[in-house]
């Protein structure tokens, strides 16, 4: 046999034993597919790493900080007087108890009781150059030695002091208060129209 014959030869039979290689069938492709990296994934095989944003903590909102001001009110100021006698606010307007009278109470209002009552007369003087405003005027009675608060009725004869008072004059208003007939001694009336002027504490036996 000739040189080249043999060659040929030993290639045919390298080739045949090539494609009947164990593990290889007939016709089996041996080049990668893009399908092997998807089969790699499905059977646990390591596979390149995503990264997934990681979402960052929430940052607080700014709060104050400091020390809150603080606004101070006004101190409500008092003055005395004696039941039967004239009382100064110390801004041109004097007040007095005109009269106090024993009376039957009448009841209109919820909660009110008739009864055993004292009609309050206070006189209001404005002895400056403007008029006075009485739509905030509060008058209050308390009874005996415990100052008991007196509850309010509706009569008779309740005016209470609403209107302005001009300049130069005065003006009375008319209170009635449930008050028992043995406990009048001492009778305290307590009266104020603003918060600009002292309230005025008359007390004494009616």
């Amino acid at each position: 046999m000739g040189t080249a014959a043999l060659i040929a030869a030993i290639v045919v039979v390298l080739l045949t034993r090539g494609g009947n290689s164990p593990g290889a069938g007939p016709g089996t492709d041996q080049t990668p597919s893009a399908s092997a990296g998807a089969s790699s994934a499905a059977s646990g095989q390591p596979s390149a790493a995503v990264t997934t944003p990681v979402p960052s903590a929430s940052i607080p909102a700014p709060t104050a900080t400091g020390t809150p001001t603080v606004v101070p009110t006004k101190p409500t100021s008092a003055t005395t007087a004696p039941l039967d006698q004239k009382a100064s606010l110390g801004n041109g307007v004097s007040v007095k108890v005109s009269k106090i009278e024993s009376v039957k109470g009448e009841a209109q209002g919820p909660g009110e009781i008739a009864g055993p009552a004292v009609r309050v007369t206070v006189e209001v003087t404005n002895g400056t150059d403007k008029e006075v405003p009485m739509d905030l005027a509060l008058v209050n009675v308390y009874y005996g030695k415990k100052k008991t608060p007196a509850s309010t009725l509706s009569g008779p004869g309740l005016s209470p002091l609403s209107a302005p008072i001009p300049a130069g004059k005065s003006a009375s208003g008319t209170y009635v208060f449930s008050v028992p007939s043995d406990q009048r001694d001492p009778l305290t009336v307590e009266f104020s129209y603003t918060t600009d002027a002292p309230t005025v504490i008359f007390s004494g036996k009616p």
